[in-house]
């Protein structure tokens, strides 16, 4: 059945948000944890496919044995990546600060995505990204714009002020869509005695040096237990954790594992995010007949701004 951007972005109404979303500052810092838990959602391991050699037995004791190696590690994901080519999830029930929200979403390789939040049956956040573009927009900003860029503009340096500390094309990566190499990028550290990360040393687009961290169990897990713990986003200078996605159950969708729990944090302003995915579908979408969603549309009444040309030079407030 071919997808509607229409049907995708109205939903039912779920529970009022009104006394969370009461403050200016709420409203942006929900817009930036939004964008934030996007370059998690969904966290995602290969459970029958793959490298599995790899892992121990889950009734084992903890390891002390040699970590593996970051070739294993990354092939692993690119193994489950290469069994992901779409991922859809439209209902979504969210928890922030104790107040609940409907939320929806749609990845499709190489850079489609989308995903919105509504409560009361009204959007109140859209986000997506496709092959040119990226653009996010929140009736609960103070100054409601639809903000966009071209890939191309964001890459060649244009946009000077950026609003959040991720790179657009994190999402489909930690979306579990790949790929992950080289692994001549990472490093491997253990995580305890049962853990392993798998670490990136890269920048933000603000020019702070931060780590990507994934985070593994050393032995073979099944669902609902999940392989992959945790991605991370820390600060490269302090350790300092900038925003996590922890795994909290999966499960298994033809060999494909997906979250159905996660939990989402952003320390410094000491936000949680409890999200969890009814009736995740894979590989649904179609290119053919399915694209047209992934398109940024004007919206009535709300004006558009470029980040590479818009006013102050792409400056987000």
């Amino acid at each position: 059945m071919k997808v509607d951007r229409a049907d995708f972005v109205s939903c039912p109404p779920f529970t009022l948000l009104s006394p969370f979303f009461a403050t200016r500052v709420t409203h942006m810092r929900s817009i930036a944890f939004v964008m934030s838990l996007a370059i998690f959602v969904p966290l995602t391991g290969c459970e029958n496919g793959g490298k599995r050699f790899m892992f121990g037995p889950s009734a084992a004791p903890p390891s002390t044995a040699k970590l593996q190696s970051s070739e294993d590690l990354v092939d692993y994901l690119n193994a489950n990546a290469a069994n992901m080519q779409s991922l859809r999830c439209v209902n979504i029930e969210g928890v922030i600060q104790g107040y609940g929200f409907k939320g929806r979403m749609m990845a499709m390789k190489p850079r489609n995505f989308l995903m919105t939040a509504s409560v009361m049956g009204n959007t109140i956040v859209d986000l997506g990204s496709n092959d040119n573009e990226f653009w996010f927009w929140s009736s609960k900003a103070p100054e409601p714009h639809q903000f966009y860029c071209s890939y191309k503009d964001f890459e060649s340096g244009k946009v000077s002020h950026f609003p959040f500390p991720f790179q657009p094309d994190w999402i489909m990566e930690s979306f579990g869509m790949g790929p992950y190499g080289p692994s001549s990028k990472y490093t491997v550290e253990a995580d305890g005695r049962t853990g392993v990360k798998l670490v990136e040393r890269t920048r933000t687009p603000q020019g702070v040096a931060v780590r990507k961290v994934i985070v593994m169990s050393r032995n073979q897990e099944y669902s609902p237990a999940p392989q992959v713990r945790a991605h991370q986003l820390l600060d490269d200078a302090t350790g300092k954790e900038i925003c996590s996605a922890q795994i909290q159950e999966t499960k298994n969708i033809r060999g494909v594992v997906v979250p159905v729990r996660v939990e989402f944090r952003i320390p410094d302003q000491n936000m949680t995010l409890k999200l969890t995915f009814n009736g995740m579908t894979l590989n649904e979408l179609k290119a053919d007949s399915d694209l047209s969603v992934f398109q940024r549309h004007e919206m009535p009444g709300v004006s558009s701004i470029d980040l590479a040309r818009g006013p102050a030079r792409g400056t987000a407030r």
